[in-house]
């Protein structure tokens, strides 16, 4: 098997997490906590949105913190709701906050490759989402990593489809002796912007509403 020597081209797939029942999923309090973040950032009302949940914004969750995979579709609905935007995911990428992701980033920057850190990454994934699974397919002339971002299946959850992608950009380009920049990433969900927008937020050639074999 060969090094990432080619850069890498992000995807989306559509294979379901088969350990857990739905029910049983976690996410860290990373997650919301860079969501929150990103979206006061960006002017949404973060507080409103919680209201609109019935939960309060919990800034001093520590990492340590879980929380149902299955809030992540009630937390997007909330957003929507409030705040009118149908593509809020696609808003806050910018202003996600780097993943510290703790023990992820020590193995990432401890490891000999980028195919090791990105192989590292994958297998922990876990820690960040129970939902979260991240594959790397090398099988072309360019290696491909998939990520399927949750088993929710709802138009909602496109917005972690859209933000997971862009952290894991964002995370993989940073600390890295060889940082990995996409030539390209491939969504599922349909564009509601036009494609301009996306492909100037992941700064690459950007396909929707692509259709896994």
């Amino acid at each position: 098997m060969h090094t990432f020597d080619v850069p890498v081209r992000m995807l989306r797939s559509d294979k379901p997490v088969g350990r857990w029942s739905l029910d049983e999923l976690t996410d860290s309090s990373e997650v919301r906590a860079m969501a929150y973040s990103a979206m006061s950032a960006e002017g949404f009302e973060v507080q409103r949105i919680c209201e609109r949940m019935q939960l309060r914004p919990e800034a001093s969750a520590t990492q340590s913190d879980r929380y149902p995979h299955v809030h992540q579709l009630l937390f997007w609905q909330a957003a929507e709701s409030v705040s009118g935007d149908p593509d809020i995911g696609l808003r806050i990428c910018r202003s996600l906050p780097l993943l510290r992701a703790g023990v992820m980033s020590y193995l990432m920057l401890s490891s000999p490759s980028i195919r090791h850190a990105v192989l590292a990454l994958a297998e922990c994934s876990h820690l960040i989402s129970d939902g979260l699974e991240l594959k790397i397919d090398e099988s072309g002339a360019e290696a491909s990593l998939q990520i399927n971002a949750s088993p929710l299946s709802s138009p909602h959850m496109r917005h972690t489809e859209i933000c997971m992608a862009y952290t894991m950009m964002k995370f993989l380009s940073v600390g890295m002796s060889q940082p990995i920049k996409p030539v390209g990433v491939a969504f599922q969900c349909k564009p509601i912007a036009p494609l301009a927008e996306y492909e100037s937020v992941f700064g690459c050639p950007v396909v929707l509403a692509r259709v896994e074999n």
